[in-house]
């Protein structure tokens, strides 16, 4: 075989070994749970929430169909759509 037949194979073979795991994120992504606070990202301290022997206890806050939604284990509480877990 042949230095370009197997680069060209071999780059085949690694694109098809990646469209999977692209087509499971975009499924992901557009998950109809969605948290609104904290946003994602953000760099928490004291003054978000309380702290405990546990460290910062926070709310999160979001939306999600209906069903049982937990946050760290512990069930949110429900209004309609939206959750609250503390």
């Amino acid at each position: 075989m042949k230095r370009r037949d197997f680069l060209r194979t071999m780059s085949l073979a690694s694109v098809g070994s990646l469209i999977p795991c692209q087509l499971a994120a975009a499924n992901t992504r557009y998950s109809s749970l969605q948290i609104e606070t904290p946003r994602h990202g953000a760099v928490l301290n004291r003054r978000h929430g309380r702290t405990s022997e546990k460290g910062l206890e926070i709310a999160v806050t979001g939306r999600a169909p209906a069903g049982r939604v937990l946050v760290n284990g512990i069930a949110a509480e429900r209004d309609g759509e939206r959750f609250t877990a503390r």
